[in-house]
Formats: C-alpha cells, structure tokens, sequence
C-alpha cells in the first residue's frame, strides 16, 4: 500500500504505481432476494350427498299342471266269409 492513499493499490491501467489514482465507480450491481411466505386459506366446499334405494319386485308366475292320459281300447271285429256253413237243401 502507497503511503498517501488509505485504501490499497489496485494497478490501473494509465496510473503510475506510485501515485494513488482516484477510483473509478461502476454502476451498482442489483440483486433480487425472494422472501417466499405461505398463507393458508380454508376452502369450505359443502356437499350434500342423497341416497335414493329403489326396491324392484319382479312378479314371476307359474302355471303347474298335471297331465292325465288315459289308455283307450277298442277292438274290431272282422268277419271274412260265411261264419255259418251253408246247409244245402233245407
């Protein structure tokens, strides 16, 4: 460090090492910080739930029978010729 300035040498260039040359001010640099903060809110939703039973009733219907058969015999008679022997002369 130079005896007649306070803050330390920097070299610049155009500035001869034993001289303090004035400094140079740059344009500030910006820099964001994000402060990031949670809120909660309550939501309500109501619902209203209806519960509808519906009852089928399925009428089946039946028709049991009975069925009878009865057996029916008939019986024919057939005759061929002459049952009775022809008497010749009475």
């Amino acid at each position: 460090m130079h005896p007649s300035c306070p803050r330390p040498m920097i070299p610049v260039p155009g500035c001869c090492a034993t001289n303090c040359c004035p400094p140079v001010c740059h344009p500030p640099i910006n820099y964001v910080k994000h402060n990031t903060f949670t809120h909660i809110v309550p939501h309500i939703h109501p619902v209203n739930e209806t519960v509808l039973t519906t009852h089928v009733y399925q009428n089946q219907h039946y028709f049991p029978h009975q069925v009878q058969a009865y057996n029916n015999a008939v019986t024919q008679q057939s005759y061929f010729g002459n049952p009775y022997p022809t008497i010749r002369g009475c």
